[in-house]
């Protein structure tokens, strides 16, 4: 009986072939989409699935509200939050800052290389999970003019040839020393910076003037992203608390600014309308 079925369907294919070829058409391109958006979907939902905390892991984005009551909320925050809030040691486990301050081309091995850089501290390994290739996690970014590359950099720049210790012309910015390289994520991360640099590195470039002076200014909302985890007991609710006291000391002119933690869950796939404006995101992006 199959094989009549076979014989009829056959048959009706031959003597409506535009029709057919519609109809097959259109199946085999509804589900080559299908399977794009299948594939799309399980890659953003993995974003980040390496991190060991994302329970426990938070971003604190700004809200900013002009005097005409418009407002803008931005994934990013003040350079000066994060060792704020690591001042309460009963609330706050571990802070990472990330400035993406430094873009420019870079020499090494006789190549140049245009590079998306983050200022950053060590503990940007604890936090979100990254491993390095090769380098010491605890100490690649303690000293000044240090710099972790990420594989794909890496292997442009040297190759097969080991990248530790080598030197890093980075634009103006001066010359940094490989001290790490990062070994491949088992997915997608919402960070995506070809290299970062110690944020000890920081007080010398603006001190020369290499880079402007944000280290200590509370107004600066679109410059940094600032990361946290808590002590073990405390909660986002706890966290929320302080973030509204430090603004409430803030807020005495005209329009009003707040912190608001974002759960690091709720990063990727995004569920806000945040605004990033440096190499995170493509500028004006919502993330």
């Amino acid at each position: 009986m199959f094989r009549n079925y076979l014989k009829i369907a056959f048959r009706n294919l031959t003597k409506h072939k535009l029709f057919a070829l519609i109809n097959i058409g259109g199946l085999a391109l509804s589900m080559s989409v299908c399977l794009i958006v299948l594939v799309s979907t399980r890659e953003e939902l993995r974003t980040d699935s390496f991190n060991p905390a994302p329970d426990n892991t938070f971003r604190i984005t700004s809200k900013l509200t002009n005097p005409a009551g418009q407002s803008w909320l931005l994934a990013s925050s003040p350079l000066p939050l994060a060792a704020e809030l690591q001042r309460d040691s009963t609330l706050v486990d571990q802070q990472v800052m990330l400035y993406p301050a430094l873009h420019s081309p870079a020499r090494a091995a006789q190549k140049e290389i245009e590079l998306q850089a983050a200022l950053t501290s060590p503990s940007l390994f604890n936090i979100f999970g990254f491993t390095l290739q090769s380098g010491n996690a605890a100490s690649a970014l303690t000293l000044p003019n240090s710099i972790v590359l990420s594989e794909a950099v890496a292997n442009k720049y040297f190759g097969e040839q080991p990248a530790l210790g080598k030197t890093i012309i980075y634009g103006n910015y001066g010359s940094f020393m490989v001290t790490g390289v990062l070994a491949p994520t088992p997915s997608r991360s919402h960070l995506a910076f070809d290299a970062y640099v110690s944020l000890s590195s920081l007080p010398a470039l603006e001190k020369n003037k290499l880079l402007p002076e944000r280290s200590t200014s509370r107004n600066s909302f679109e410059n940094a992203y600032t990361y946290v985890t808590l002590q073990p007991g405390k909660s986002a609710d706890e966290l929320q608390a302080t973030l509204d006291r430090l603004t409430a000391q803030q807020n005495q002119g005209q329009g009003s600014l707040r912190f608001i933690v974002q759960p690091f869950s709720k990063i990727t796939p995004g569920s806000d309308d945040l605004y990033t404006t440096s190499a995170v995101a493509p500028p004006g992006a919502k993330y």
